[in-house]
């Protein structure tokens, strides 16, 4: 029983399979592209009206994000927090936030045994 629950969750959170597929790179030639000045646009720094912007647009009363706090915070301690908030967004720009372990969890089985609550 241990060895296939072992290698059920392996399979089923272990590292993703390796693919060698390739894709012919002219396959974007026929495509319109970015101008330079386009592409400079999409890449400058967040600006604070933008993520204010964002922030504010986002739905009220919704299910807390990864960090637990709700959007209502955020938008209600702007004034407060915005400097932070701001930094982040500099320092994700700059690649200097490890983004690695946003959606990662721990899966921990709790064996049942009888009376567990008198534990």
């Amino acid at each position: 029983m241990l060895k296939h629950a072992t290698e059920y969750y392996a399979e089923l959170f272990g590292p993703a399979q390796k693919y060698d597929i390739q894709m012919d790179s002219s396959v974007w030639d026929n495509l319109p592209q970015l101008t330079e000045i386009e592409n400079d646009m999409l890449c400058r720094p967040f600006s604070e009206n933008e993520i204010k912007n964002a922030l504010f647009q986002m739905e009220k009363n919704k299910a807390a994000g990864p960090d637990k706090i709700p959007i209502e915070f955020y938008q209600s301690c702007w004034h407060i927090i915005k400097n932070g908030v701001i930094q982040f967004f500099e320092d994700f720009h700059k690649h200097q936030v490890d983004i690695n372990r946003i959606n990662y969890g721990i899966i921990t089985l709790l064996p049942k045994i009888k009376e567990a609550s008198k534990i």
